[in-house]
Protein backbone atom coordinates (compact mmCIF):
# COMPACT_ATOMS: atom_id res chain seq x y z
CA UNK A 1 0.00 0.00 0.00
CA UNK A 2 1.18 3.91 -0.76
CA UNK A 3 1.55 6.12 1.81
CA UNK A 4 -1.25 8.09 3.68
CA UNK A 5 -0.29 11.42 3.53
CA UNK A 6 2.30 13.76 0.77
CA UNK A 7 5.53 12.06 -0.42
CA UNK A 8 8.02 15.35 -0.22
CA UNK A 9 11.24 13.01 -1.10
CA UNK A 10 12.24 10.08 -3.86
CA UNK A 11 15.74 8.61 -3.78
CA UNK A 12 16.69 6.18 -6.63
CA UNK A 13 19.53 3.62 -6.21
CA UNK A 14 22.30 3.69 -8.49
CA UNK A 15 21.50 0.65 -9.97
CA UNK A 16 17.88 2.10 -10.56
CA UNK A 17 16.71 -1.66 -8.63
CA UNK A 18 15.07 0.47 -5.62
CA UNK A 19 13.54 3.51 -4.64
CA UNK A 20 12.63 4.80 -1.09
CA UNK A 21 10.11 7.59 -0.29
CA UNK A 22 9.51 9.69 2.61
CA UNK A 23 6.21 11.12 3.39
CA UNK A 24 4.55 13.88 5.80
CA UNK A 25 2.91 10.41 7.04
CA UNK A 26 6.41 10.06 8.93
CA UNK A 27 6.39 6.56 7.00
CA UNK A 28 10.16 6.14 4.87
CA UNK A 29 9.10 3.26 2.11
CA UNK A 30 11.07 0.98 -0.01
CA UNK A 31 9.70 0.22 -3.29
CA UNK A 32 11.09 -2.17 -6.38
CA UNK A 33 11.18 0.33 -8.92
CA UNK A 34 10.71 -2.74 -11.65
CA UNK A 35 7.42 -3.63 -10.30
CA UNK A 36 6.20 -1.15 -8.27
CA UNK A 37 5.81 -3.49 -5.10
CA UNK A 38 6.64 -2.43 -1.88
CA UNK A 39 9.39 -3.94 -0.12
CA UNK A 40 10.08 -2.64 3.20
CA UNK A 41 8.98 0.17 5.16
CA UNK A 42 10.08 2.04 8.78
CA UNK A 43 9.06 4.69 10.96
CA UNK A 44 10.89 7.76 10.63
CA UNK A 45 12.11 9.34 13.86
CA UNK A 46 12.28 13.05 14.39
CA UNK A 47 15.67 14.88 15.49
CA UNK A 48 17.38 17.84 16.36
CA UNK A 49 18.23 20.07 13.48
CA UNK A 50 22.08 19.64 15.42
CA UNK A 51 22.07 16.11 16.41
CA UNK A 52 23.80 13.48 13.71
CA UNK A 53 22.25 11.92 10.84
CA UNK A 54 21.86 7.65 11.92
CA UNK A 55 20.57 5.16 9.60
CA UNK A 56 20.54 1.31 10.01
CA UNK A 57 19.71 -1.26 7.46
Amino acid sequence: AGHKDWVYTLCLNPARKLMATGSYDGEVKVWNAEDGSATTSFIAIPQAPDAPTVAGG
